[in-house]
């Protein structure tokens, strides 16, 4: 993930993943890197902190770990709706179960559960932009309207990368107006296997790079205005897709 400090952009963007597969692969994660969770249960202030031991996708089910004793685990079991929380990466990630039970793993106390149906991550839209990949370039279509009113022209830019609140547009021929607060409407995003994006954007800050061969390139923060439900789900999705090719590739799965 890139770090994004672009002004204003700091608010929490919350994010629903209902993919089975999506949620299996990110309680994978949490296990493989033993993040710690908050577990609180449904009629008490109380919070334990657990990690995730398994999760048997055959199964449908997840495994956390328990309370030392389990005189103390079972009350937790029998309250009703757990909800569990972790902050890996500054993401906030969480999710609830309706129940769960007693059970032993590998000689260890725990709870197990049914994997839930959805997960939500709050994640600062500073911390939540993934690169997109050269191979596959996803490109954003922008219309530049001319002050005597005639028809706007079009000009079709690289992303560098994509979050749920904006993207970075790179401008090789410094086209576009990049005035702070420029808003460019009816911008069509296009991100390989994905639906058509449809949308306003706004120039949150501009800044020229110098790329490795000598050439200057001008880089766009925009953010993404007021985008539809069905359009930021598609955003989210793709997101999802980079994250999970980009671990695959760090665990040499690709």
């Amino acid at each position: 993930m890139i770090p994004d400090s672009d002004p204003g952009t700091d608010e929490l963007a919350p994010c629903r993943i209902d993919s089975h597969q999506d949620i299996i692969v990110l309680l994978h994660s949490l296990a493989v890197r033993c993040q710690l969770l908050h577990m609180n249960f449904e009629g008490s202030a109380k919070s334990l902190v657990t990690a995730i031991l398994a999760v048997h996708a055959s199964e449908g089910s997840l495994i956390v770990s328990g309370s030392s004793a389990s005189s103390g685990a079972q009350p937790i079991a029998e309250r009703g709706e757990i909800t569990f929380e972790t902050v890996p990466d500054r993401v906030r990630i969480r999710f609830s179960v309706s129940r769960a039970e007693v059970c032993q793993y590998q000689n260890r106390p725990a709870l197990r559960m049914a994997i839930p149906a959805s997960l939500t991550r709050l994640q600062r839209r500073e911390s939540c932009r993934v690169p997109t990949p050269v191979a596959t370039s996803a490109r954003c279509t922008i219309r530049i309207a001319h002050a005597s009113g005639g028809n706007a022209d079009s000009v079709s830019l690289d992303l560098q990368n994509v979050s749920g609140g904006g993207i970075a547009i790179l401008d090789e021929a410094m086209t576009l107006d990049d005035t702070i607060g420029r808003i460019y409407q009816d911008c069509q995003i296009d991100l390989p296997g994905a639906s058509r994006i449809v949308t306003a954007v706004q120039i949150r800050n501009s800044r020229n790079l110098k790329l490795a061969n000598g050439k200057t390139v001008r880089r766009l923060g925009c953010l993404l205005l007021d985008l539809p439900g069905p359009m930021l789900a598609a955003v989210q999705r793709y997101i999802l897709k980079l994250e999970r090719e980009q671990n695959a590739r760090l665990s040499g799965l690709e």
